[in-house]
């Protein structure tokens, strides 16, 4: 049980999985992007927050999301970035099982400047997360018509 808004991750064949970490599965990359861009974003959460008004995100209640047909070629390649980018990061900590020092440094730099490069490309990695997330939220929005302030419970009348 979270408090917190639902994360959805994408985890490669050979991950195991339970009831606290439900999962979906999808055999194609696009749909699989498709599904992971669209659980994710604000459209996602602000439907499971109508229909879900509990601390918990129930499977009925993620499974009750309408499905969003995203073909849309550049919200597709930004998701595959985002996933990159998150494996990335969890790859530059010890605990992964592919663990990757981020932290490369010659003689001909000091520590302290290794360190601010190394700040400085986590920084750029966040805005650009977030940038990419919000135009798969852009993306999701134009495709069921909605503006700028969401109607849910109209538009999950429109679903039942």
């Amino acid at each position: 049980m979270s408090s917190g808004e639902p994360a959805f991750r994408y985890f490669p064949s050979g991950f195991i999985f339970d009831v606290a970490g439900t999962s979906i599965f999808v055999d194609d990359s696009d749909e699989r992007c498709a599904v992971l861009g669209y659980a994710n974003s604000n459209v996602a959460l602000e439907m499971l927050k109508a229909t879900s008004p509990t601390m918990n995100f129930e499977v009925g209640a993620i499974g009750g999301l309408p499905v969003m047909p995203v073909q849309d070629l550049e919200a597709l390649e930004n998701v595959r970035e985002l996933v990159e980018i998150s494996k990335r990061d969890w790859d530059s900590q010890e605990i992964s099982w592919e663990f990757s020092s981020p932290f490369k440094r010659s003689s001909d730099i000091s520590l302290v400047e290794a360190v601010q490069g190394l700040y400085g490309k986590s920084i750029e990695a966040s805005e650009s997360m977030k940038e990419m997330e919000s135009k798969i939220t852009s993306i999701l929005q134009s495709c069921i018509h909605l503006m700028k302030n969401l109607n849910v419970k109209s538009l999950l009348n429109e679903f039942r």
